[in-house]
């Protein structure tokens, strides 16, 4: 039984990330609007209340289905790479990954194009009218909430919130600082915060409204050239100038989002549509064409064969995902031959009900075979033969190299003199963890006893912590080594082991100093990507459906510019640095993102609007909401509390694009002798806790009785990432 119930309504629903745009877009539908009214309004507020997951300099991924039109569109309001942005330029200054953060990896603000795009060829109002309720947040301000302010729950792989990086914002990004940590100090949950910056930056646009001769689209064209063609680009520019970023105002003044036609497939008499393949869209369809071959519900739903069965399904689709899905404007994307249900005949077939697979395996859509054989796999390796894929290794290169014979780098543990590699391989961290290891009676502890694996584990942390923080090429980086292998600095190292309690943190020392801890620099240790998004969904009496996932400019990720309130996004680094790749880095090519938001029809009338949060994973936790309703007959709210379970098999879109082949994670609620089975068939299963596998949102389409069915997930509030929300009228 859900916890909360699956609200009804007859005259209009929006289901949000924070109940304050909820109520936003509530009110415009209320006064005359119409959904996509509405959903730009909502989209604006959630730009304001949750900074940490999507601001107004990000970007806009959605589906709207038009009831005059009786049709279906997609919204690519996907952000483009700089024109300055080249895979030879990164190389140049020796970058081997977009970074995450920063102003290197942005592109031109793509939101606010889409969101008046969006106004301008469906909605009804002027943008004063849906930007009010923002302007209103940003201006007087707006409560500060528990997700916000933070700090999150230690199991999520990345806190975005502001106690997270109050440091930073304090000791590096000053603009942040003004806003978010008002008076210096870290708000309290409660206490009101503002953005005047921001609110003065909409009121610009509403000043070009107004300004503007001619009906209501000329207006919103001028509120769109006071954007991206006049002082607000300058200002952009010039601050991606002065922190080192290749954004320009030619580039902003190039940009537009796209109204385009759908992509979309038909799955057990429903239509399900997405956006194209420069987004992971068509991988839900590719997932659901696999799906139709196996009889579900005979699995039973979160059964031990349901649970393979659809991870087995999404590690094929996400394999072609890796190998062909980028811009269409610059890639040959074999969409036809992916989304055949010929082709996933074949590929299905690949799916052993007994054993889970290990490898990255695609297809060739374009043959349709169920493997792709004689060509580079994109998600095993890169640049097989460099000159053939555009690689920079030449002969030159190759006559001027030689291995070296060099002196080791070595400790004494106990008496025992051991040896390794130098700082250039990882050889020195065996020896760090023997330095922390040799201030414990192992014996005493008992071999693989719960104290021996917890001591080793830990003081692998934080040796692996120093890792990636210091070691590289000696002869291009000083490396500490003297320090990193002193027996005082293991000694203040070794006091951070928490016998009770194993870490979560990457937790570098300093080396230099002798410190425990490093403090006052950017930690490198490789991130996980956590789920920086929010969802937007509105349906109104005409029966119009808006499906919104607006996502980037996170404020963890890039201070905010000065004057105008907002950061930049950082979706450029979702580009791979390898000119063979599908999402290659080219100037004016968009990344491929994963924002993914789901619409829904059935018979020709609207049926349902769907989706979430949460990069690489939307599309798995969005399949088995769709998969509740369309194969188990739930209804929405029970659909979406459901335990639900995800695999990081595939690389990540997001900085450094790693992958873990065979790990499934499984919300706590699944039950033990389910995930026995799943590690008997050869999957690794990672347990998580009861509320923590996604955020989705939806609204279904009662067309018999004239109903609105809608339901928000409790995801959000319990793991502290959004109080999500919805509204019925």
């Amino acid at each position: 039984m859900a916890y909360r119930p699956t609200l009804m309504g007859t005259h209009g629903m929006i289901a949000t990330e924070h109940y304050l745009s909820a109520e936003a877009g509530m009110a415009v539908l209320r006064s005359g609007g119409n959904a996509f009214d509405a959903a730009v309004a909502a989209a604006l507020v959630e730009g304001v209340v949750n900074p940490h997951m999507h601001t107004f300099g990000g970007e806009l991924s959605a589906l709207v289905y038009s009831a005059a039109d009786r049709k279906v569109f997609s919204i690519n309001g996907n952000t483009v790479a700089p024109r300055a942005a080249t895979i030879a330029w990164f190389r140049e200054q020796g970058i081997g990954l977009i970074p995450w953060s920063g102003v290197l990896s942005a592109g031109p603000s793509a939101a606010p194009d889409a969101l008046l795009s969006v106004l301008d060829r469906f909605g009804t109002c002027r943008f004063a009218t849906v930007a009010a309720p923002a302007v209103e947040s940003a201006e007087r301000g707006f409560p500060m909430h528990a997700a916000l302010r933070g700090p999150a729950p230690k199991y999520l792989s990345v806190d975005f919130s502001i106690a997270a990086n109050a440091e930073n914002f304090a000791r590096h990004w000053p603009t942040s600082a003004k806003v978010y940590l008002p008076d210096g100090r870290l708000p309290e949950v409660g206490q009101v915060v503002t953005n005047p910056d921001l609110a003065r930056t909409f009121r610009r646009l509403i000043t070009a409204e107004e300004r503007a001769a001619g009906d209501r689209s000329a207006g919103l064209r001028a509120a769109r050239a006071a954007f991206y063609e006049g002082d607000i680009a300058h200002t952009i520019a010039a601050h991606a100038k002065e922190h080192g970023g290749l954004l320009s105002v030619e580039d902003l003044a190039a940009f537009h989002a796209r109204v385009e036609e759908p992509v979309q497939c038909n799955y057990r008499g429903y239509d399900v549509y997405k956006c194209g393949p420069w987004s992971q869209g068509p991988v839900f369809l590719q997932q659901l064409a696999l799906l139709e071959g196996f009889d579900l519900g005979a699995l039973g739903h979160n059964s031990a064969d349901y649970v393979h069965t659809v991870t087995e399904a999404a590690k094929l689709a996400f394999a072609d995902r890796e190998q062909y899905y980028g811009d269409p404007d610059f890639v040959d994307v074999p969409l036809d031959g992916l989304l055949s249900k010929d082709y996933a005949a074949a590929r299905r077939g690949l799916i052993d009900p007994a054993h889970a697979s290990l490898d990255q395996r695609p297809g060739n859509p374009r043959t349709g075979a169920a493997l792709l054989e004689g060509e580079e796999v994109f998600a095993h390796t890169i640049a097989a033969h460099a000159k053939e894929h555009g690689g920079l290794l030449s002969v030159e290169d190759l006559a001027a190299f030689h291995a070296r014979v060099e002196e080791p780098v070595q400790c004494n543990y106990r008496g025992y003199d051991v040896y390794k590699c130098g700082p250039w391989s990882q050889g020195p961290v065996f020896l760090q963890q023997l330095a922390l290891l040799e201030g414990f009676d192992l014996g005493a502890l008992g071999h693989n006893s719960a104290d021996y694996v917890h001591t080793v584990t830990e003081a692998a942390k934080l040796a692996f912590a120093d890792r990636e923080q210091y070691y590289g090429d000696p002869d291009f980086v000083d490396v500490p080594l003297d320090g990193l292998l002193s027996k005082d600095y293991a000694a203040a190292r070794r006091g951070l082991i928490d016998p009770a309690h194993a870490s979560l943190d990457q937790r570098p020392g300093n080396p230099r100093t002798g410190a425990a801890l490093l403090e006052g620099e950017e930690v490198f240790a490789a991130r996980n990507w956590g789920p920086g998004t929010v969802y937007v969904t509105v349906v109104d009496k005409a029966r119009n459906m808006a499906s919104f996932t607006p996502s980037g400019a996170w404020i963890p990720s890039s201070p905010l510019i000065d004057g105008l309130g907002f950061p930049l996004g950082t979706r450029v680094q979702t580009f791979f640095l390898d000119a063979g790749h599908p999402n290659a880095l080219v100037p004016g090519k968009r990344p491929r993102t994963t924002l993914t938001p789901s619409l829904v029809t059935r018979d020709g009338q609207p049926c349902m609007v769907f989706g979430t949060p949460g990069g690489d994973q939307q599309d798995q936790w969005t399949l088995q909401f769709f998969l509740n309703v369309a194969d188990f007959g739930m209804d929405v709210q029970d659909a979406i509390e459901a335990p639900r379970f995800s695999t990081a098999h595939f690389p990540t879109s997001f900085y450094p694009h790693d992958a873990v082949p065979g790990l499934v994670r499984v919300e706590d609620r699944i039950p033990e002798a389910v995930r026995d089975e799943l590690r008997a068939r050869g999957h690794t299963v990672q347990v998580n806790p009861a509320w923590t596998e996604g955020d989705v949102l939806g609204i279904r389409v009662d067309a018999e009785h004239g109903v609105l069915h809608g339901g928000a997930d409790l995801r959000g509030e319990q793991s502290k990432r959004m109080p999500a929300h919805v509204c019925a009228w």
